[in-house]
């Protein structure tokens, strides 16, 4: 998170969404308008709205909306983004949803980092100054200031194959690149028709989602062991690129999702 990045040429992504389960597209370019940070543009219908809390919704994804213009599950490309050091970057869709790829971030990544040049190193860093404590129900989040970016991330399952799994590490760009970005989604073999009955999940398959059975792992092997709280992380900095600068900070994560990441993000601006 210290290096500053541009790209050299668009980059395009081409396919599932994966909750609507339409063929979607997305080129990236860099930002060359007055207006910096994330903004997303609508080729189809000429909307667009740029990465702010003001428009944050999260519905198992991490999702902007203002006025009728939507743009779906940004995560995985905003945590892609935001961790290798681009600050100015537009996104021109023709659907409202971004693509789900692998379920990773790691077609993204690769494609970045052959199209971009290194332009200097990240000096505009948002420091945790305080020490605290967000909670919802059982989940919570601590955070304290310390002179990196270090995650300690717990989920907890009632499952045979992931119980209490727990990833704690200084995350830097290579860590990013190698044990975070490859990590992808996952899901439960149960849960299938319900979400699909709540109009979510209806492009989920086994080519970009880790589908577990009750006892099982349907579509083996895992790219590591822990790869769903790995996931997670990479959620979890998708959604605290809303600081729009590289955070240094210690952040403890227990049972935490979207809408508690958001909660965090919105207490970390109160206090700066």
């Amino acid at each position: 998170m210290l290096n500053k990045r541009v790209l050299i040429k668009p980059i395009e992504f081409k396919g599932i969404g994966v909750h609507s389960g339409k063929n979607t597209f997305v080129r990236v370019v860099q930002n060359t308008s007055k207006e910096s940070g994330f903004l997303f543009f609508n080729l189809r219908n000429g909307c667009s709205l740029k990465l702010s809390l003001e428009y944050v919704i999260n519905q198992n994804s991490t999702n902007l909306e203002k006025n009728g213009c939507r743009f779906k599950t940004i995560e995985h490309f905003i945590s892609s983004l935001y961790f290798l050091g681009f600050d100015s970057i537009k996104f021109e869709s023709e659907y409202e949803e971004f693509p789900i790829l692998d379920g990773s971030s790691k077609e993204i990544v690769e494609k970045l980092l052959n199209n971009s040049k290194i332009v200097g190193k990240r000096s505009d860093f948002f420091q945790v100054k305080n020490r605290g404590k967000i909670e919802k129900g059982d989940t919570f989040i601590e955070y304290s200031p310390f002179d990196s970016f270090f995650v300690d991330y717990t989920i907890v399952y009632n499952h045979s194959l992931i119980g209490e799994m727990n990833y704690s590490a200084v995350i830097d760009e290579k860590i990013f690149i190698e044990e975070i970005a490859p990590a992808r989604t996952f899901g439960f073999l149960k849960d299938a028709e319900y979400l699909k009955s709540k109009g979510l999940a209806l492009g989920a398959s086994l080519k970009n989602t880790v589908v577990l059975s009750d006892d099982n792992i349907v579509n083996p092997p895992l790219r590591f062991k822990d790869e769903m709280v790995r996931h997670k992380i990479l959620d979890f900095i998708g959604d605290i690129s809303f600081l729009e600068k590289p955070v240094s900070g210690k952040f403890k994560i227990y049972k935490g999702g979207h809408s508690l990441h958001v909660k965090l993000v919105k207490e970390l601006l109160r206090e700066a």
